[in-house]
């Protein structure tokens, strides 16, 4: 494999953060639009759903780092 799959990968995981944290947007109620659904958990609150793409992004990352 070359360099450039990872790399690919690791592009990969900051779209899927930029489409997870599009599902953080706050409502008037303080919740959610819709619950964020990550590896790291669901979340209806957008501070948790900020931490729960943030981890998603790092596990995606981590796994990127094993793709050589």
């Amino acid at each position: 494999m070359t360099p450039s799959s990872s790399a690919t990968c690791l592009s990969g995981c900051s779209t899927q953060s930029l489409s997870c944290q599009n599902t953080c947007i706050a409502t008037i109620n303080g919740t959610t639009v819709i619950p964020s659904v990550t590896t790291a958990g669901v979340a209806t609150s957008p501070n948790q759903c900020q931490v729960n793409c943030s981890a998603q992004q790092q596990q995606c990352q981590r796994g990127c780092a094993l793709v050589q």
